[in-house]
């Protein structure tokens, strides 16, 4: 089988029909259903079931058809390597990292390998649900997101990387900012800010009045006009607290501060070049605690 070959057999798929795939293509019917009936005897199943002038998708074709995805979507990104590549071009890394995970240590990690000067690096923000998507369908090469209760991928690796702290902190301007020590009921008589991008902003928090916005430098920027208060990732708010133009809330319900648990995702392939090794222990060494 060949590429050609695998490229009708996907578009058969999709479309339903072996005849609308040759006519799409500009070939005869007959060579792609020798194609197709060539690629199901090297895989030893058969992908569609052929009932008189009709052909429908088997129970076996339709368990194959997110792997073909796969393999052609690898192969269109072996071929723009190559092509980068032999035109001198550098190599690209894409990365996903969670919406309320701290870029700062991923920034020091990347700074730390050496090799990635030379490599274009593409960066995007998502929940969880979506970076793991997005590995798993070859759009990434790895992902760093929150823990999941996941035990077994068997499509993707994941290793435990490290946490971040989330801190409760609010303006030095504030009215809480005068406490020793805030209540729960001093919480929820003020305004919470929340960052709508974290998954879990809308699920718990200490007060009904709230503000939410959707970047993380807005929020803090509230924070410091003293608009409210937050639980917010510390390294966020880190040159702030040390400045003094927030001052981070002790609480006598809750542990001054709660960690969050973080795991890279990536496909096997991504550990088999020396740069994705590199890469996952400098992530390591930046998010440890």
């Amino acid at each position: 089988m060949n590429l050609q070959h695998l490229k009708a057999l996907l578009l058969a798929m999709e479309l339903g029909s072996i005849s609308a795939a040759a006519r799409k293509l500009g070939k005869r019917q007959s060579q792609v259903s020798q194609w197709i009936a060539d690629i199901e005897i090297d895989l030893g199943v058969t992908v569609f079931e052929r009932t008189g002038n009709t052909t429908r998708l088997s129970q076996h074709g339709e368990h194959l058809l997110p792997h073909l995805v796969h393999t052609l979507s690898q192969a269109e990104r072996l071929i723009q390597s190559a092509a980068q590549l032999s035109s001198g071009l550098p190599h690209t890394i894409r990365f996903g990292l969670d919406d309320y995970v701290p870029v700062v240590p991923m920034i020091k990690a990347m700074r730390a390998v050496k090799e990635l000067q030379s490599v274009n690096i593409e960066m995007v923000r998502g929940s969880q649900s979506a970076l793991i998507a997005h590995v798993l369908a070859g759009e990434l090469d790895v992902a760093l997101v929150h823990e999941t209760s996941a035990i077994n991928r068997p499509d993707i690796d994941f290793r435990h990387v490290g946490a971040y702290r989330d801190v409760l902190v609010c303006g030095i301007t504030h009215a809480l900012a005068l406490k020793s020590s805030v209540t729960r009921a001093e919480l929820a008589e003020c305004r919470e800010l929340l960052l709508s991008a974290h998954e879990a902003s809308t699920e718990s928090g200490f007060s009904a009045k709230y503000a939410m916005f959707d970047d993380i430098h807005a929020l803090t920027t509230a924070l410091e006009l003293g608009e409210g208060f937050a639980l917010i990732p510390e390294q966020w708010v880190a040159t702030q607290l040390v400045s003094g133009t927030l001052k981070r809330l002790i609480c006598d319900f809750r542990p001054e501060s709660v960690s969050h648990n973080l795991e890279l995702c990536w496909r096997a392939e991504f550990l088999q070049h020396t740069l994705g090794t590199q890469l996952l222990q400098a992530i390591q060494v930046q998010y440890a605690m």
